[in-house]
């Protein structure tokens, strides 16, 4: 996915939620209404800063365990 496409995504998804505001088609952003009001998201590299990904250590716990469920993960 790219950023246009996640935005387009959120777009569809979220164009009945009274929480989620699209912006004008050229502005590559969308607004949550937030309890201390609204903010806007730009939504260039939003998906790369909003990725978890796992501390190192836990990832080596995990795939040394003795239980191939939590190996998997």
């Amino acid at each position: 996915a790219t950023d246009d496409t996640l935005l387009d995504k959120l777009k569809q998804h979220h164009q009945d939620n009274p929480l989620f505001v699209a912006t004008a088609v050229m502005e590559p952003a969308f607004v949550i209404r937030h309890f201390a009001g609204k903010v806007k998201y730009q939504i260039k590299d939003f998906r790369e800063k909003n990725t978890d990904h796992m501390r190192l250590d836990a990832v080596q716990l995990l795939r040394g365990s003795k239980r191939a469920f939590l190996r998997q993960l």
